[in-house]
């Protein structure tokens, strides 16, 4: 049985990660920009082709996070999704160490991991 605390808890985990899903989609936009205007397309093709997807689903589950929860089923796949394409994302952009956008894109992601693990962890 939950309990109060466990319930307040778990929506504070889920506002901050929402919020830090919202900073990794953020930077993930920044990122592909940075990188389109690289010129370097053929080197960070798999980088842009990731960017947008982190992007749109980062900021989907931070949507879906801020809701009030209904269905935590649906929820916990989003975030077990978003923490995986982030995590993937952030190791893909730490080999671009030479795009700044990219080791800021890196460190949100890695963040948003971290935020949907730990929501996850309470729910």
């Amino acid at each position: 049985m939950r309990t109060a605390q466990t319930t307040r808890n778990a929506d504070a985990a889920l506002a901050a990660c929402a919020e830090v899903c919202r900073n990794a989609a953020a930077a993930s936009e920044a990122c592909e920009a940075a990188c389109l205007r690289s010129g370097r397309l053929d080197s960070l093709r798999r980088c842009l082709e990731l960017s947008g997807d982190c992007a749109d689903l980062c900021r989907s589950a931070a949507r879906i996070a801020a809701r009030p929860r209904a269905g935590v089923r649906h929820l916990k796949a989003v975030l077990r999704v978003c923490a995986a394409l982030c995590e993937e994302y952030a190791v893909l952009c730490g080999r671009h160490d030479d795009v700044p956008a990219c080791i800021v894109s890196k460190l949100a992601c890695a963040q948003c991991v971290a935020a949907c693990k730990r929501a996850l962890s309470l729910l």
